[in-house]
């Protein structure tokens, strides 16, 4: 299964040291099976006002009070040591387990690594249309798979 969602990189700041939502970036799914391992991809464009911070990243689903879907505490991370003026692309690519069959929310958070006033803009050109998609494969075939020569 396959589903994809198109969002404009438009204005969005960011300025928490804690998790919060990355608004335009989620995407509803409904795994098929339960043992499935779903992959998110995205990617957008971004400036962070200041080369002492990074970004940090975590999925959740928001229609399961914000439960963290991967194993470790981020998924991805971005504009380390990155000069305040650069906007750079920040690619996220996460696998979770399934674990469910009912209605998923999939929606990115971020958090700046600082507590001094930095901001996350996405606003760096409002026409470009960015993909946000997930996709689940059968993690029992996959195990089973013997690739042959």
């Amino acid at each position: 299964q396959y589903a994809h969602r198109r969002w404009t990189n438009a204005t969005y700041t960011a300025t928490s040291t804690t998790f919060t939502n990355i608004s335009p970036v989620y995407i509803d799914f409904t795994p098929k099976n339960a043992d499935n391992t779903v992959i998110f991809r995205c990617n957008f464009h971004a400036n962070l006002n200041s080369g002492n911070a990074y970004m940090r990243y975590r999925l959740v689903d928001a229609y399961d009070n914000d439960r963290v879907l991967h194993t470790n505490t981020y998924c991805g991370a971005a504009s380390y040591k990155v000069p305040s003026d650069h906007w750079i692309t920040h690619y996220i690519c996460a696998d979770f387990p399934a674990k469910t069959t009912k209605l998923m929310r999939i929606r990115l958070q971020g958090l700046i690594s600082s507590s001094s006033g930095n901001t996350l803009n996405l606003n760096w050109s409002g026409s470009d249309s960015r993909t946000v998609e997930a996709f689940e494969i059968n993690t029992r075939i996959a195990k089973d798979f013997t690739p042959t020569t």
